[in-house]
């Protein structure tokens, strides 16, 4: 997920113990591919065995020299802000287990988990069996942080708007080559509070084999449209918005894999801003792997929208673990929603 406030270029020079980056400016999607290899050197200790050292160049011209640990923090910092969400207002997030509403555990059936294969293993017997790397560890969170004890494995979710094709954020497959690192699993859930469902039967397991349109602008419209390499049974897809558009201050909710843990249902949140042709802003309690999330209207339960961005994720405390940011419902920037009528047309 993007996050609009980050719209300048941003001018960065890393200088190693064995080699010299010149300085150079980067747009937002170079500053993203930038940010994601330097955490992924981070945690393999390569920069801070390197000596690396980030020397931010300031509009002045000014530099600052900082520490590995600063490096890395400012890094994390800033990918919380392009992909991130965040809680408005009490938590409402529940895990969909402790639903019994009709409506929505009707839209939750087609909600779809997006995994890579790396995260999974397929049986003898079919079936395909989840990796369990918890969201605490995975996120260095604190001990009261809700949900921390869950697996973590998905990086984004999906929906089914037809009996093969799947609705997404633009920004989570990007090319048709994505489809082959990428796997559509529904309904990996909680099955009570101690116990996820990580032994999924392979009816449930689903590759894409077109892209069948998509678009991604960091403050626009964001949305891919994935045909499965089969049909779905036993799922009923979505009833979208077919003409209209969503009213100021309706009820929506949201149901996805926030940070990518076992399906989440998080009601109470209300449109704020509704001027967009695009988008619409909501104060949905959601988080990274929320992006391609299904936002539903509260009242009619039809599909207003696709989660695509918005607000950081977690603050780091004194102690150094992180929590979940929490903003009071009319503060913040809000949370992004790619309008269901950028898909329509493409929906045969």
């Amino acid at each position: 997920m993007y996050r609009t406030l980050i719209t300048s270029a941003l001018v960065v020079t890393c200088i190693t113990t064995t080699t010299v980056v010149r300085a150079q400016t980067f747009s937002v999607q170079d500053l993203t591919s930038l940010t994601t290899e330097i955490l992924e050197r981070s945690r393999q200790n390569e920069l801070a065995q390197q000596g690396v050292s980030l020397k931010p160049i300031a509009r002045s011209g000014s530099m600052e020299e900082v520490s590995f640990e600063t490096l890395y923090e400012r890094v994390t910092k800033l990918q919380q802000a392009l992909y991130g969400k965040v809680v408005y207002g009490p938590d409402g997030r529940v895990p969909i287990s402790s639903v019994s509403d009709a409506d929505v555990l009707r839209n939750a059936a087609a909600v779809v988990a997006l995994m890579r294969p790396t995260v999974m293993n397929q049986n003898a017997d079919g079936t395909w069996s989840i990796g369990n790397e918890l969201y605490g560890d995975k996120y260095g969170l604190c001990e009261d942080e809700p949900f921390r004890d869950q697996p973590s494995p998905a990086f984004c979710s999906g929906f089914l708007v037809d009996s093969d094709l799947i609705a997404t954020a633009g920004h989570c497959v990007k090319t048709a080559a994505d489809l082959n690192i990428t796997r559509f699993v529904f309904d990996f859930r909680m099955l009570d509070n101690a116990t996820a469902r990580l032994d999924v039967s392979g009816q449930d397991v689903f590759e894409g084999i077109e892209l069948v349109g998509r678009e991604e602008d960091s403050s626009g419209s964001d949305w891919a449209l994935i045909r499965l390499d089969r049909p779905v049974e036993n799922r009923v897809p979505v009833s979208l918005r077919k003409i209209g558009r969503i009213a100021d201050d309706q009820s929506v909710y949201v149901i996805g894999h926030p940070a990518g843990l076992p399906m989440i249902y998080a009601p109470g949140a209300n449109v704020r801003e509704n001027v967009s042709l695009e988008y619409f802003v909501a104060n949905l309690d959601t988080y990274g792997g929320n992006s391609g999330s299904l936002v539903a209207n509260a009242s009619t339960h039809e599909i207003e929208g696709i989660l695509v961005r918005g607000e950081q994720d977690f603050v780091v405390t004194e102690s150094g673990c992180r929590k979940s940011l929490v903003c009071p419902d009319e503060s913040c920037r809000g949370e992004d929603v790619t309008r269901i009528s950028e898909i329509i047309e493409s929906i045969p």
